[in-house]
């Protein structure tokens, strides 16, 4: 059987003002939180997903918790490229097979020794990926 294919390109970093007001964060799908003071340091990766936005959520994430970090607060856009229909449930499905076993973010710990999923992918994340790995297989935990 021929797995089924999410693709997800992560877009340059930016600080996160500069994503708040880009028109790429006016939309649904991943998001990944770094801060670099005298290193980079992986915090957060988030979806926004049915009427939420990235930038509705990297307000309020900002209002909320990122404003007691100290250094560059970074965002990364996570375009999903492939299939071209996106639905809600493969946002979340990608963010699952992310967060899962990966224990390189300092404010997710969620999803760490399980998830729920819709369905089965080959996650494939391109791009300024930074610490996210390239391939994911998810399969029946």
């Amino acid at each position: 059987m021929r797995d089924k294919i999410l693709r997800i390109e992560w877009l340059k970093a930016m600080n996160l003002d500069d994503c708040i007001e880009s028109p790429l964060s006016n939309s649904t799908g991943l998001y990944y939180i770094t801060t670099t003071l005298n290193k980079e340091i992986s915090l957060y990766i988030g979806i926004a997903t049915g009427t939420n936005t990235v930038r509705k959520r990297l307000k309020a994430h900002r209002d909320e918790w990122l404003r007691y970090y100290r250094g560059n607060i970074r965002v990364r856009i996570g375009q999903m490229i492939y299939p071209r229909n996106v639905t809600d449930d493969m946002i979340y499905d990608a963010e699952s097979a992310i967060l899962y076993k990966n224990n390189f973010l300092l404010d997710n710990r969620q999803k760490l020794n399980s998830y729920h999923c819709t369905d089965f992918y080959r996650v494939e994340n391109m791009g300024d990926i930074f610490e996210i790995p390239s391939l994911i297989i998810m399969k029946n935990q």
